[in-house]
């Protein structure tokens, strides 16, 4: 009997571990859900910021169409001054010097507001901080998104029933979300692995008690 004794306080054990194991599981599948809550907001955000970008580049994209139409407008004006002016001092050789003289100082303003304009534009590339920063955090978020995508991917290959800034602070959120996912996913196979085993045990046990009683009534 003491043997019966000593395998039902087992049994009693086993059973105890592998509630504290249930329990252990439920706390690291919360975790695990908060971290995929988490993920979600972050996916949201970064779908706000690719919109605000795109509507970004539209804006600068219509601004350039704008600039380049004015300067267009601009040569044209200059080419018909130019030409106007030609045209004068051929057919009209009397023509009042002051009159030239201004005639000529239009044109020569006109020339050298082209010429600047046509600087502004050549260099809006590389002056145009706005836009150079906003090309950046569009590729970074890109990237961004790309990794976040394969850890909402990665979270549901597990089979959890979940839906789920452009600065180094998002990147470090990000990274821990994977480290933690990672040190989560770890637990939650370790327990399930040990709870495996505990099972295996319990039903070892069970055989066992089940011979010895079975032994011990025909005995």
């Amino acid at each position: 009997m003491s043997n019966q004794q000593q395998l039902k306080e087992e049994l009693q054990l086993c059973r105890s571990q592998l509630s504290k194991l249930s329990v252990e599981r439920d706390q690291t599948v919360f975790e695990l859900n908060k971290v995929i809550r988490l993920v979600e907001r972050l996916q949201i955000q970064i779908t706000e910021k690719d919109a605000e970008i795109l509507m970004l580049h539209t804006q600068l994209d219509e601004q350039e169409i704008y600039h380049q139409q004015q300067l267009e407008q601009v040569k044209s004006h200059y080419e018909y001054l130019k030409e106007s002016a030609i045209a004068r001092l051929k057919s009209e050789m009397s023509l009042d010097s002051d009159s030239m003289i201004k005639e000529l100082r239009e044109t020569k303003q006109m020339y050298q507001e082209i010429l600047e304009i046509e600087a502004k534009r050549k260099s809006s590339y590389s002056q145009d901080d706005t836009r150079c920063q906003s090309i950046n955090d569009y590729q970074k978020l890109y990237t961004e998104k790309q990794e976040l995508q394969q850890l909402v991917e990665k979270l549901q290959k597990m089979q959890v029933s979940q839906k789920s800034d452009q600065s180094d602070e998002l990147m470090q959120e990000i990274q821990y979300l994977r480290d933690q996912l990672q040190k989560l996913t770890s637990e939650l196979e370790t327990a399930k692995q040990t709870i495996n085993v505990l099972q295996v045990q319990v039903l070892k046990q069970q055989d066992l008690l089940k011979e010895y009683c079975t032994n011990d009534f025909q005995g």
